[in-house]
């Protein structure tokens, strides 16, 4: 299974960093955010 996560704020990456770490050893993730400028 693949998931893809859009990361938008760095408060989100905080949030996520541990459920991608743990959903990645089972699951294909892509993590994804946008360049502000």
């Amino acid at each position: 299974m693949k998931i893809w996560i859009d990361i938008l704020t760095p408060k989100q990456l905080l949030f996520s960093e541990p459920i991608i770490e743990k959903l990645g050893k089972k699951l294909n993730i892509l993590c994804t955010s946008r360049d502000y400028e």
